[in-house]
């Protein structure tokens, strides 16, 4: 009596790579707000230097590259839009400065690859007077 083996071989398509991501990067100012800010500090944010490829070094964002469409979302402190919206490159908020201010920016390039950027407002306690240590925006 033989005995044998039998090789199967399965041979699964792969589709193609998955697309490149882009890089994406949030330029916040200010970075802090002092508790009980209470809306009255702008805080502006820049998704501009955002670029259509992910790289290790930085590198400014090609000109003529196309256009990066940009998805910001927020959790944390309440906040309110002053300038921009939540699809705009750059917007401007105010926060409660009750709690910190979680940003979340997703940029999707045009070959469909999608990175996020994280960024925390974070909030600065007052000083022993009761006055905020921060400079004024």
């Amino acid at each position: 009596m033989r005995r044998g083996f039998v090789v199967v071989l399965i041979a699964i398509a792969c589709g193609s790579p998955p697309p490149s991501a882009p890089s994406a990067v949030i330029v916040m100012s200010p970075t802090s707000v002092c508790v009980g800010d209470a809306f009255t500090t702008p805080i502006h944010l820049d998704g501009t230097s955002s670029a259509q490829s992910l790289t290790l070094v930085y590198a400014r964002p090609d000109p003529n590259a196309p256009p990066l469409s940009y998805t910001w979302s927020f959790e944390g402190a309440a906040m309110q839009f002053d300038d921009g919206n939540a699809h705009s490159d750059t917007l401007t908020v105010r926060s409660a400065g009750d709690r910190p201010l979680h940003v979340t920016l997703e940029v999707r390039n045009s070959l469909g690859g999608i990175t996020d950027a994280l960024a925390t407002l974070s909030i600065t306690p007052l000083d022993t007077a009761g006055r905020c240590p921060l400079p004024p925006p």
